[in-house]
């Protein structure tokens, strides 16, 4: 939900405070799957909350923004979310650039190949094994 810059921050934290050989797993939308399916209304209902949601996709940043209107009876809200989106591709990249290793792609359920039909993509990353002098190995 932050910049990229801020993404590559979080990830590079969540690494250092693996143990060597400690594996994440991080789980989104696939951006062919969102992009090929993009709809710019939405509606749904949830607890007798009724949601109206509007959707704006940015190629140039890889983002969705969104605006939803959360109504119950005659109170309402707005809430506006704007979500970095990436391809299995560029996930991986950032896993990379922030030191993982051995970076693995998934389909949304873990267990099939990630394909652009994929809504959900789960990738896997492991921080580096450390070497006999104790220090992390990193690529």
């Amino acid at each position: 939900y932050g910049s990229d810059d801020e993404e590559l921050v979080f990830l590079r934290r969540v690494r250092t405070a693996l143990k060597p050989g400690g594996r994440f797993a991080v789980d989104v939308i696939n951006k062919p799957w969102l992009v090929a399916n993009f709809r710019e209304k939405t509606e749904d209902a949830v607890g007798g909350v009724e949601i109206c949601s509007t959707h704006r996709w940015d190629a140039a940043s890889g983002r969705s923004i969104t605006d939803s209107v959360l109504t119950k009876g005659v109170r309402s809200e707005t809430h506006r979310s704007s979500v970095r989106v990436y391809s299995g591709a560029e996930l991986s990249a950032l896993l990379e650039k922030a030191g993982f290793t051995d970076v693995r792609l998934f389909a949304g359920d873990g267990a099939e190949a990630l394909t652009p039909l994929s809504a959900r993509m789960v990738a896997v990353g492991s921080a580096p094994m450390e070497s006999a002098t104790g220090q992390a190995r990193h690529r």
